[in-house]
């Protein structure tokens, strides 16, 4: 946060209204063509959750923090508007603002409005990331999940299974029967190394959200919310250099 951060959200949030916004265009980070309104909703939604951070998470000073929490309430009157907009990526991002300013103490009433929606439509969303905003604010809310968690696990192994049969169709018949060659350590298929590298139609799309993290990873998760997130047991693995393990 800088002391130009909140007066500048404010600014953006007036501007949603603008005709102009709904020119599209291909955007830094993000797959496809979308408007303007839409990657300024994105950029508002990245404001509100690092507002719900803390000084010692490295957001800036407290000044400067204590500014942005208290445009919460101004920015989610704005949005509100736009969380049933034609557009869907447009209402996926409202949503997902919407849902990172109710954190905000002075919102709480206005979490039962918005927890459908943010199930039905943010739960369900291509984007990785708007998944996990879902997960974690109706976690927060005191809804349960299980079903969320694990459609997200099912979506992760359905990737999987997708990238093997990818590899089976594209492998040409051989005359003979050489040894198979390996794109790179560890992204063969069956690999039982600490762990298999997926290969690039098997990743799942992550946002990078400055300050924030990156996908569902959140600078500041100790290792155990890590593998909960990815659905991953944590590995250990070793080696030895010049007689040292």
């Amino acid at each position: 946060m800088f002391p130009a951060t909140a007066p500048a959200a404010l600014v953006l949030a007036w501007l949603l209204d603008d005709p102009r916004t709904l020119a599209e265009d291909r955007w830094e980070r993000r797959a496809g063509r979308r408007s303007l309104r839409a990657e300024l909703l994105n950029w508002l939604a990245s404001f509100a959750g690092i507002a719900r951070l803390d000084v010692e998470d490295g957001v800036g000073v407290a000044q400067d923090l204590a500014a942005a929490r208290s445009v919460r309430p101004i920015l989610h009157d704005r949005i509100a508007d736009f969380c049933d907009a034609d557009d869907p990526l447009v209402r996926e991002a409202a949503l997902a603002a919407t849902a990172l300013l109710l954190a905000d103490p002075t919102l709480t009433s206005s979490v039962p409005r918005y927890a459908p929606a943010v199930r039905e439509v943010l739960a369900v969303s291509a984007d990785s990331y708007y998944r996990w905003i879902a997960r974690e604010r109706l976690a927060s809310w005191g809804e349960d999940v299980t079903g969320l968690v694990t459609a997200e696990k099912e979506r992760r192994a359905a990737l999987d299974r997708a990238g093997g049969l990818a590899e089976d169709r594209a492998a040409p018949m051989p005359a003979a029967l050489p040894e198979p060659p390996v794109d790179a350590l560890g992204s063969e298929a069956g690999y039982r190394g600490p762990w298999r590298i997926a290969r690039k139609e098997e990743r799942a799309e992550w946002t990078f959200t400055p300050y924030v993290g990156v996908g569902p990873l959140h600078f500041g998760m100790t290792l155990e919310q890590i593998t909960r997130v990815l659905g991953e047991e944590p590995a250990v693995s070793s080696c030895s250099h010049h007689g040292e393990d």
